[in-house]
Parts: C-alpha cells; sequence; structure tokens
C-alpha cells in the first residue's frame, strides 16, 4: 500500500485509493460541512486561500466541538450545537483574510475558542473533558494528559507528515490495526495492516481521526457509500445523509429503501456502468474499539450494474417485502440483488407469509425473471460470471422484460383455473410447500391434477409451453418460474399492494 502522495492537497482534495484514509477525507468534508456549512467546493475554495487556517484553526474547533463527553454537557445537545454555531461563525470573521502563522493559528483557536466554549459550559478541570468510543485512550483523548498536553498533541497530530518515525505514528498504527478487520472478514480487498510511515500524505491524522464522520448510521448500520472518485463519493453520501436527516420522522423501514434508491438514481444519473462498479458500500454494525461486529464490504457487480441502468427493472427492485411478523421482517430486494444474493428465497417467504396472515400479496414478477436470469447466465458461464466480463451482458436487459412478458401472459391463462379465490389459495399452498421441498414431480401433478378439471387450459398450447420448457426441462430455475406461476394465481399485477 505504498502512496506517495506529497503534493496530494493543493488547492483540491483528492482521495488516496486506500478506502480507510478516503472514508477519513469525506469525515473531514463532512466535519466542516457540519460545523461552519461548506459544502466541498466551498472547503477547497478555503484550501486556496489558506490551508494552515483550514488544518490549524477551523478543523481543531470543528473536531473538538464534536467530541465532549456526554456527562459534560448533559444531554442538552441542542444548546451545545447552538453555541457551537455562534463561536463557528465568530472563528471565520476572526481568521478570515488575516495572515497569521499556523502557530499563531492554532494558539489562537485553542484558547480563543476551543477552552472558551468548554468554559462557557462550566470547565474547570485540567483537562477538556472530551470522549470518544473510536479512539479510546488515544492521544489528547487520554485522560492522564492536562489541557496543554491535550494542545500539544492536537498539534503534533495535525502536523504530521508521514515523513519521520514518531511515537503518534506508532500509537496510532496500534489504534487503527486493532479497528480493521482481517482479511478473512474481507476477503475481496487488501486494506490491513495499515503503516502510516509509508503513507507520506499531509495531515493524514486529520483525516483517520475523522474515519467515523463518513458513516451514517442508519437502521442499527453505519454505512457509507465509497468511490475512488472524491466528488461522486460527497455527492452520493451527502444526499444519502440528507434524505436519512429529513426521514428520522418517518419509520426506519421506509429511510433504508429511500436511501438504497438514492444510491441507485444519483448514480444512473452519470448513466455510467463504471460509476456503479466502482461504487462499494461498507458497513459497520459498531464504531468503537471493540471487537467489529456485521462488517461488510460490498461491491456491485458489473452484471448487476448493467441490470441497475434501466429505469423500469431498477423501479421494480426498489421495494421491500415482508417476510413475517415484526417490524424488522422485511427484505429490501435491490439490496440482496446487489449484495448477490438469491432473490427467490425472499419472495417465497413473502408470499407464503401474506398467505397465512390472510394478507395481500406484492406482485414480484420483475424481481423473479430478474432472479432466474442471473442464475442462467451463471450455469451458462461455468459460475464466473461475477468476476469475468461476457457478452452476454448487453441483452440481459432485453431478456428479461421479454420474459416478463411471457410469463405475465402465462400467468393470466393459468388465473382460469379456478374463479374462486379460496380455492386459488389453497392450491397456491400446495405448490408452495412442492417448491419449498424442491420437488418438481410433486409440484407438476398438484397443478396437473387442477388442470385436468379445465379442458380448454389442458389444450392450450401456451400453457403447456410453459410448463414444458420452464418447469419439466428446466433443471436450474424450475423453482423461480414455478413461484411466478404460484403468486400469479393470487395477484392482479404489477399495481398490487407494495409493501414499501
Amino acid at each position: 500500500m505504498g502512496i506517495n502522495q506529497s503534493q496530494m492537497l493543493t488547492n483540491r482534495l483528492n482521495f488516496t485509493g486506500n478506502w480507510f484514509i478516503d472514508v477519513g477525507i469525506l469525515g473531514f468534508i463532512n466535519l466542516m460541512e457540519e460545523v461552519y456549512g461548506w459544502n466541498l467546493k466551498k472547503l477547497e475554495e478555503e484550501l486556496t486561500k489558506s490551508q494552515e487556517r483550514v488544518y490549524y484553526g477551523y478543523y481543531p474547533f470543528a473536531y473538538f466541538s464534536k467530541i465532549p463527553s456526554n456527562k459534560f454537557i448533559n444531554k442538552k445537545i441542542d444548546e451545545w450545537k447552538m453555541d457551537v454555531k455562534k463561536m463557528a461563525y465568530e472563528l471565520e470573521n476572526e481568521l478570515n483574510n488575516k495572515k497569521y502563522s499556523k502557530e499563531e493559528i492554532f494558539n489562537k483557536v485553542w484558547d480563543d475558542f476551543i477552552c472558551k466554549l468548554y468554559k462557557k459550559w462550566r470547565w474547570e478541570g485540567t483537562r477538556l473533558p472530551i470522549s470518544t468510543s473510536f479512539y479510546t485512550n488515544f492521544l489528547f483523548f487520554n485522560n492522564s494528559l492536562d489541557h496543554n498536553k491535550q494542545k500539544n498533541s492536537l498539534f503534533n497530530a495535525i502536523s504530521y507528515s508521514g515523513k519521520e518515525e514518531t511515537d503518534i505514528l506508532r500509537k496510532i498504527d496500534k489504534t487503527v490495526n486493532k479497528l480493521l478487520p482481517s482479511t478473512d472478514d474481507f476477503p475481496n480487498i487488501f486494506y490491513t495492516n495499515l503503516e502510516s510511515r509509508i503513507i507520506h500524505i499531509p495531515f493524514l491524522f486529520v483525516y483517520l481521526l475523522c474515519f467515523i464522520y463518513g458513516f451514517i448510521r442508519v437502521v442499527n448500520k453505519n454505512i457509507v457509500f465509497y468511490s475512488n472518485d472524491i466528488e461522486l463519493c460527497y455527492k452520493v453520501n451527502r444526499r444519502l445523509r440528507l434524505m436519512q436527516e429529513d426521514g428520522n420522522k418517518n419509520k426506519s423501514n421506509t429511510i433504508l429503501a429511500r436511501i438504497w434508491g438514492s444510491l441507485i438514481d444519483v448514480l444512473v444519473e452519470h448513466k455510467s456502468e463504471w460509476s456503479l462498479q466502482n461504487m462499494y458500500i461498507i458497513s459497520y454494525k459498531r464504531l468503537d474499539n471493540q471487537t467489529q461486529e456485521g462488517v461488510e464490504y460490498i461491491g456491485i457487480p458489473k452484471l448487476q450494474a448493467t441490470i441497475l441502468l434501466d429505469d423500469k427493472i431498477r423501479e421494480q427492485l426498489n421495494r421491500s417485502i415482508k417476510i413475517g411478523e415484526g417490524e424488522t421482517e422485511y427484505v429490501w430486494i435491490l439490496e440482496e440483488f446487489i449484495k448477490g444474493n438469491p432473490l427467490y428465497p425472499h419472495i417465497h417467504q413473502h408470499i407464503a407469509y401474506k398467505i397465512k396472515s390472510e394478507n395481500s400479496i406484492s406482485f414480484l414478477l420483475y424481481p423473479l425473471i430478474v432472479d432466474a436470469k442471473v442464475l442462467e447466465l451463471r450455469a451458462s458461464s461455468d459460475n464466473r460470471v461475477f468476476s469475468a466480463p461476457s457478452s452476454n451482458y448487453r441483452n440481459i436487459v432485453r431478456d428479461i422484460k421479454e420474459e416478463v412478458r411471457t410469463v405475465s401472459y402465462t400467468i393470466g391463462l393459468l388465473k382460469g383455473i379456478d374463479d374462486d379465490i379460496k380455492q386459488r389459495k389453497n392450491l397456491a399452498l400446495a405448490l408452495l410447500d412442492a417448491l419449498q421441498a424442491e420437488d418438481k414431480n410433486m409440484y407438476m401433478n398438484i397443478l396437473l391434477h387442477h388442470l385436468n378439471a379445465k379442458n380448454e387450459l389442458c389444450i392450450n398450447y401456451n400453457l403447456i409451453k410453459y410448463l414444458q420448457e420452464k418447469i419439466i426441462s428446466n433443471p436450474t430455475t424450475f423453482r423461480v418460474y414455478g413461484l411466478a406461476l404460484t403468486m400469479g394465481l393470487l395477484s392482479g399485477g404489477e399495481n398490487d399492494e407494495q409493501d414499501r
């Protein structure tokens, strides 16, 4: 991971190619936007005017305004934020268009703004009452340091350039590396064993300290969408953050669905498979200094990227389905699709739950056909479809839409099997049991038994052709096509209820 970018920061921020550092850069941008209201463009303008003012002045105040201990502010977070905003405005007026050395800037901000803010809240101790769950006991968080040593520690951290071997370097390497999952956790990418001594990036520790601010907290997960394109990454995450904040009053499941939809919408605006293929979803269940839980690093493979660029298919995949009792028993089809997980098990579970709870089901034909076509393509490509280019990709969207029309027509025919919805429901339950058992013969016996009572269906060429090609002679996806027919017995079409 030899990163040598001593000129990385001029008037622009750039990513390094190391996702851990890059998420820290994103966190730095988020922090400055939260405290000063600067978007990426404005921040780069301020960097052009003076890097020293940004890193030694605006940043220290912003960072220390985020880390007072909960006990110190006594849950009065709104009042604290109001004081921070007021002093941030005063700080901008103080530093704007004035020439100070970096030492003068830092000393002024520490004494006249950081300490003043804490004193306003009746700080009288020997050290600033700060805490973080991520860098516990590191540098200025160490309980043994008084506020002067905290001050010196922060200054040294900001000033470190990676060119010298120092105690701060060894400490932060030790701190960061115990938080990084192993190669067993993330086998698809190498980023473990971070060595700061070979990373020559100005203000490296500023970014590492801002790592946690790159994430958005959504439904018990900390997520960030990462691309090596800083503008695209910032745009996507900013939109998601604003949407999540606006949706806090809504149910959490709705927020997550909107976030997934927003991610894809932003990327599709670029109309580029490259953008989709180079965007990763990084998820931590918890961001603290304990053993990490629920860590995921999800890429968007080329096949999924190709399919998601189609507006109709993307709309049909961006929906949630209820699979059981309880507020959390939902699955977002789009998320499962991006992860490369099969959709069939979730849709089967949804239909079974809805029948037994006597609720109307969602019509999920597009997701089922997408699932079928992906499975078929994987089988024809000897399971290498997600890692190797394929000329079949360019046809898959067309094939999905044509198959949807064919299956939809067949579903319309099968509905004539019985006019009584209760009888169709009983038939559907029996067919679901056969599919659950993966028993093709049982499925066909049950269906043919009911078809025998309808002579016009028994001799319908299109229906018989479907059963022969999609069920009887289909070892790969017969369950998917069988589930499509079963679902069709109970639903009215695309306008049926959508869970979320």
